[in-house]
């Protein structure tokens, strides 16, 4: 039997004080002369025995109760021959490594990854020969997948780097579980050694290997974390994207220390040409956005990297996506064949026509509108239908679904119960009536004043960024009643002055949903006549077919690649880091998916191409990589009981070498048998008390 905590064995002085009780009590009393001397003198010495054995008793039933409290402190354990943990035969060793980002900070012991080695390599020592090791690495592909012999584990660990790759700890943790379980050998017990940064463990959340027969030792290296700057996200706030129109690239950076850091420049870079440079300074934990301003003057795919400079930690400071730029954005106007005469919304598609967005259209019926034909178009506009087709709702619900766009105008005479059967489908809300009456022209009320803070009104107006809108405002005669689901994440982007919705955005899937309360000709309303009419339903249109069109396009590490684009051929290659992968392609509804398990991708950009036409796609690692924070024990334990079965957290940076050593062998090679000292201390308590009770002092007769 040895003791994790030998310092407390310090506490067995504390034997003397039931001594010292029990040498106080032996004092011989002094002699005085009293009359009634005789009395005592007549006192049997049967009782002066009794008293004599419980003095001796609870002297023992003290000394004992208060070593077995003190050895319980120390935490006493028994070798795995006799603890039942092992039988004395071969161990298989599971020894799971973080080698991520993080493990390359260094503090007073060395490179945290090299501090493991060193802690392997000595784990290694001190096994036998027929001792067999499975070794797992937490970030990009496995080493091995094999059990191994102790030379062979030497020179597997010595090959371990770190590397910026997605973090596969789950999976890790979950092939190491099983292959040890899955080995006919009696004991096993497996090493983690990680910093324990932050965020490392929100992967495991989802992961149960708790099982007794696999007792999990963990070892924390390093100590106090080093101060790290990191860009979090690259974004566009734009919807709407197309070349020559102005758009915005937002840059987040984040310092993830306790302390303040300055002097460190961050730029933005589109094929090589620099959009400008902030100096950026942070306080502790802060987090700030930079903006760029960016004009594209071509269509395509066009590359971007934002980059920091001042921060020794250099694997989060570039930041790489890909915008695309569409070359054209395909919409399918279905309308009534009737409609030519009164609708005022293909005047304003045929001017799409010639700008710079590249919109066009192609024109339908209900009739000649095929479903196979939907896959061809990036939105679909319904303009005055009197009802919604079955076969045309469920083609329009897996469109939208899909990431596409869909605008409703309604018509004179449209059913409400065939729209609300579409929208039903989609959790849409519903429309509930009319207000006003076609083709009387009498104003019922008017638009609400408008306000910024949407895409589709944004960037409409030519004004100061705190100056209000003021323009006149349409009258509207007649518009039908809509109200947003519950729960639906409808958002309300036009209002009348009754506060009754007119314009509604809905997201469903990946695609939004455009609902008009109005329709598009002279009998609901001014608007045609008014001059924010065009713009805005311009800016309607191209609203709902920039979803999968435009935009950036990037991809974090850290789970398989999933992608689906418009590629005619299985035969897909992507180009990254100039290693050539060919991911596994099939065809569906939407396009081309394309799925490769990303295991060992490392930032930079994807070129995915068939050939005849090429996407690109920026790679980023997670930003929690960025976030050297590091954890507790009492948190690991929190966050991983439910999971693992831990036999102990062990933090490197609390001992030197020989006791980390001995701690190391000592914790997980045996089992604690300290609570059997706490039970056996109380057993002695409880003795104590019944001997100061049957042994009480008697009375002379």
């Amino acid at each position: 039997m040895s003791f994790l905590n030998p310092f407390f064995l310090i506490g067995l002085v504390a034997l003397a004080i039931p001594v010292v009780i029990h040498l106080i009590n032996l004092r011989k009393p002094k002699r005085i002369a009293f009359s009634t001397i005789s009395f005592f003198s007549e006192l049997r010495k049967t009782t002066i025995r009794r008293l004599n054995i419980k003095r001796w008793l609870l002297l023992a039933a003290r000394a004992l109760a208060i070593s077995f409290m003190v050895f319980a402190l120390a935490r006493p354990f028994l070798p795995p021959q006799l603890s039942g943990f092992a039988d004395g035969g071969p161990t298989l060793y599971g020894l799971l490594i973080d080698n991520s980002p993080s493990m390359a900070q260094i503090d007073e012991n060395g490179p945290y990854l090299d501090q493991v080695k060193t802690i392997v390599n000595d784990i290694l020592d001190n096994a036998n020969s027929d001792d067999r090791f499975f070794i797992a690495v937490t970030h990009g592909s496995q080493i091995q997948n094999r059990i191994v012999n102790r030379p062979e584990a030497r020179a597997i660990i010595d090959d371990i780097e770190v590397v910026n790759k997605g973090n596969f700890s789950r999976r890790a943790l979950t092939e190491t579980s099983n292959r040890m379980l899955d080995y006919s050998i009696d004991s096993r017990v497996l090493y983690w050694f990680s910093d324990v940064a932050e965020n490392s463990l929100s992967a495991l959340e989802e992961v149960d290997i708790k099982n007794e027969r696999l007792p999990v030792q963990f070892v924390k290296v390093g100590s106090q974390p080093s101060v790290n700057v990191g860009i979090n996200t690259v974004r566009s706030p734009n919807q709407i994207i197309g070349r020559n129109l102005p758009m915005t690239i937002e840059v987040s950076v984040q310092n993830y220390s306790d302390e303040s850091v300055s002097n460190h420049f961050l730029n933005v870079e589109m094929e090589g040409r620099s959009l400008g440079q902030y100096e950026v300074s942070l306080q502790a934990g802060q987090e700030r956005r930079f903006l760029f301003e960016f004009i594209p003057e071509q269509v395509g795919d066009v590359r971007g990297v934002a980059r920091l400079e001042g921060d020794p930690y250099t694997f989060d400071n570039n930041y790489y996506f890909a915008l695309r730029i569409p070359e054209s954005r395909m919409v399918a106007l279905i309308e009534n064949p009737d409609i030519h005469g009164s609708s005022f919304l293909r005047p304003v598609l045929e001017a799409a026509r010639t700008t710079s967005a590249q919109l066009d259209y192609q024109r339908f019926t209900p009739e000649t509108f095929r479903q196979e034909d939907i896959t061809q178009f990036d939105a679909v506009i319904l303009n005055g239908l009197a009802t919604i087709p079955g076969y045309l709702q469920e083609s329009l619900q897996g469109f939208v679904q899909e990431g596409r766009g869909l605008l409703i105008f309604p018509g004179q005479q449209s059913e409400i119960n065939s729209y609300n059967q579409f929208l039903s489908r989609i959790n849409g809300g519903q429309f509930v009536g009319f207000r006003g009456d076609y083709g009387r022209f009498e104003s019922v009320a008017s638009f609400e004043n408008l306000r910024e803070g949407h895409p589709i009104l944004d960037e409409i107006f030519d004004k100061q960024e705190d100056e209000n809108i003021r323009i006149p405002l349409p009258d509207l005669y007649y518009y039908m009643l809509y109200e947003p689901g519950r729960q639906s994440g409808t958002n309300v982007v036009l209002r009348s002055n009754l506060n009754e919705a007119l314009l509604s955005e809905h997201r469903y899937g990946s695609g939004v949903i455009l609902i008009s309360s109005l329709g598009a000709d002279p009998g609901w309303s001014n608007f045609p006549v008014n001059p924010l009419f065009a713009p805005l339903y311009f800016r309607m249109a191209l609203y709902v077919v920039s979803l999968d069109q435009g935009g950036l396009q990037e991809f974090t590490i850290g789970r398989p690649f999933e992608w689906v684009h418009d590629f005619e051929s299985l035969d897909i290659q992507i180009a990254l880091n100039d290693v050539t992968i060919r991911p596994e392609a099939t065809m569906t509804g939407m396009g081309t998916r394309i799925v490769t398990d990303a295991v060992d991708w490392e930032p930079g950009w994807a070129e995915l191409t068939d050939g005849a036409q090429t996407q690109i796609i920026g790679v980023n690692q997670h930003n929690s990589e960025s976030d050297f924070r590091n954890l507790s024990s009492e948190a690991i334990k929190e966050k991983l009981s439910e999971s693992v079965s831990i036999l102990d957290i062990i933090e490197s940076s609390s001992y030197s070498s020989e006791e980390l050593s001995l701690r190391i062998q000592r914790a997980s090679f045996g089992s604690e048998i300290w609570n059997w000292f706490l039970w056996i201390a109380l057993v002695f308590l409880i003795l104590e008390s019944l001997i100061s009770k049957q042994y009480r002092v008697e009375k002379s007769s």
